[in-house]
C-alpha cells in the first residue's frame, strides 16, 4: 500500500494518471506531447518512462510495448 502513495506523491505522475485515464492506449509520444500541451510538464521522454515504471511497480497502470 505505501507504494501507491509513493507512486502517487509526485505532482508529474498524477498527470500521467490523468492524461491515461482521459485517453487510454497513447504511445509514449503523444504522452509527452499531452503533458507538455495540457499541464505545461517539459519531460523528457526518459523521465515520462521512469514514472510510468513507477506507477506499473505500484499496480496502477500496465503498459507494453
Amino acid at each position: 500500500m505505501s507504494d501507491v502513495f509513493k507512486a502517487l506523491a509526485a505532482p508529474a505522475r498524477r498527470a500521467i494518471l490523468d492524461e491515461l485515464h482521459d485517453r487510454n492506449g497513447q504511445t509514449l509520444f503523444e504522452l509527452c506531447t499531452r503533458l507538455t500541451m495540457k499541464h505545461g510538464l517539459g519531460l523528457s521522454r526518459q523521465a515520462v518512462s521512469h514514472h510510468l515504471d513507477v506507477l506499473e511497480s505500484a499496480g496502477l497502470v500496465a503498459t507494453k510495448r
